[in-house]
């Protein structure tokens, strides 16, 4: 995690501590990209290409901005019919750096974890059983 955000929460955030998070292994990382290489495309792809061709398969929510106040990441995959386990993973690259924590945690530090014009990030839980790409501008897809 990028320790100049955490500054800026416990700046605007006096006293009170940033979630706990866990960030994954490079050999984690490796293994949980194969494992969504194999899910999602039935093929072995790695780095950006893997990336690539799962945001190829999302699908775009036309209605929905990451960048406003008012996004809510757990209502954006329950409008979806997707359920969520306890944990996840907020991964800021290509599948090769991660962090692991709460779903809810996820949703509620949101605007701590998304920095808009700077960020695209992918989310998914512990189940590897749907992704939710998040780019830099807002735009939302799921897969």
């Amino acid at each position: 995690m990028h320790t100049e955000r955490i500054g800026i929460f416990k700046k605007e955030n006096p006293g009170k501590d940033f979630p706990k998070f866990v960030e994954v292994s490079a050999e984690e990382c490796k293994r949980i990209s194969a494992m969504l290489s194999q899910k999602f495309l039935k093929d072995t792809y790695s780095g950006l290409d893997l990336l690539s061709q799962l945001i190829k398969k999302s699908k775009r929510q036309s209605n929905v901005d990451a960048t406003l106040e008012s996004f809510s990441l757990l209502s954006v995959l329950k409008e979806n019919g997707i359920s969520v386990s306890e944990d996840g993973y907020v991964d800021y690259y290509r599948l090769d750096r991660m962090l692991r924590m709460r779903m809810q945690d996820i949703d509620s530090y949101f605007p701590y974890l998304f920095y808009p014009s700077a960020d695209d990030i992918q989310i998914f839980d512990t189940t590897l059983s749907w992704m939710i790409f998040i780019a830099h501008d807002g735009e939302v897809f799921i897969l």
